[in-house]
């Protein structure tokens, strides 16, 4: 999708819905890029 995305944005792969998470990279793309729980409140 062009430009919904831009240069450096970090990208949770292997779900195709918005919502869906489990089943997906969440969890390693959180701890690769030493986000914190605090990222999402």
């Amino acid at each position: 999708m062009e430009g919904l995305f831009k240069e450096g944005d970090i990208l949770v792969t292997g779900r195709y819905a918005f919502d869906a998470f489990v089943g997906s990279d969440l969890e390693q793309v959180i701890e690769d890029n030493d986000i914190d729980g605090s990222e999402f409140k």
